[in-house]
């Protein structure tokens, strides 16, 4: 059996080789015609293709990382807090066409960066000890740990302020124009407290 692959692959080989030696003809390859039309100008400085979803220019990823930076520091307080490593992140997409470096560092509009700050200071607040009730603020830390592991801010606008948690994620959609972040921050406190 082997004798006999051996010969197979020895004349499929051969057969290879004659023929990537035969001569093959040669064809001519026919000019294009000539247009009576110029070519278009080439500009000097070329435009550049919009960016495409999900791509950010490189002043928007600078933003992106000041307002990240932000955030972490708002979430290490929550997290020392509470005893816990919940990440703190944003859903940039919702973002998209809003960063503006004349808001700052971060670019974020309006009060977007308060309004973000509401779920980790919301957890800074329910992880609290008050009144020296060290047992209470037990209860709020085991109860946090088991319930959120990632905080997302998501842009809403106008008349879209709303929250979530599923999966261990809670998800803050704000609306600058219409909540003050102070009292966002209220009602996500409430919030979380009635699902954890």
């Amino acid at each position: 059996m082997r004798k006999v692959m051996v010969g197979m692959f020895t004349v499929m080989g051969l057969a290879l080789l004659c023929s990537s030696t035969e001569a093959k003809p040669t064809k001519k390859i026919a000019k294009p015609a000539s247009s009576s039309q110029p070519a278009p100008p080439s500009s000097s400085t070329p435009t550049p293709p919009p960016a495409a979803e999900g791509e950010w220019s490189l002043a928007e990823k600078q933003m992106w990382i000041a307002a990240q930076e932000e955030l972490d520091s708002w979430m290490k307080r929550a997290n020392d807090k509470c005893g816990t490593k919940i990440v703190g992140r944003f859903d940039k997409e919702s973002f998209r066409g809003l960063l503006d470096p004349k808001n700052g560092s971060t670019g974020l509009p309006g009060y977007a960066g308060a309004h973000c700050s509401a779920g980790p200071g919301a957890l800074d607040e329910i992880c609290t000890v008050v009144n020296d009730n060290e047992a209470s603020a037990k209860m709020a830390r085991d109860a946090v740990k088991a319930k959120i592991s990632v905080i997302e801010c998501r842009w809403g606008g106008k008349g879209k302020s709303a929250m979530s948690l599923s999966d261990k994620k809670l998800t803050e959609t704000i609306d600058v124009d219409t909540d003050n972040a102070a009292g966002f921050q209220d009602r996500l406190k409430t919030f979380i407290k009635s699902k954890i």
